[in-house]
């Protein structure tokens, strides 16, 4: 993510959003979904794949219909590709990634999976 030599402000600084009150690295997941969403419309970062749209995160883990959702996304400043990965009954994650990771993890066949990289997909299950 944004180092020390990147001009302020990165669209990845402050990123992810901590739960306030918590102790430790505990990630708020509406705030951390609400700020990306927020670059993306404002075209600071670019969501490259996802298990579904950023608009339709919460609808789906409240619903529980999927255990697990991944969304990877590029900082255009930076260039740095991140994963955010959230699961229904476990903590969500927030890293680097590589920038082909998108590229070579297999994918779930969904109705509400995201791509605009293009190219082939990897997929598993059904």
């Amino acid at each position: 993510m944004c180092g020390d030599d990147m001009p302020d402000p990165c669209a990845c600084a402050n990123l992810p959003v901590r739960r306030p009150g918590s102790r430790g690295d505990a990630i708020d997941v509406a705030g951390t979904t609400g700020s990306l969403l927020d670059r993306v419309r404002a075209g600071e970062m670019v969501l490259l794949r996802a298990d579904c749209p950023l608009e339709l995160t919460g609808e789906i883990l409240a619903a529980e219909t999927r255990y697990t959702l991944r969304h990877y996304l590029r900082c255009r400043l930076c260039e740095q590709t991140m994963l955010y990965g959230l699961c229904i009954r476990g903590e969500p994650i927030f890293r680097p990634a590589d920038p082909d990771e998108p590229l070579t993890v297999a994918w779930e066949p969904s109705t509400t999976f995201v791509d605009t990289v293009g190219g082939p997909v990897l997929r598993y299950g059904r």
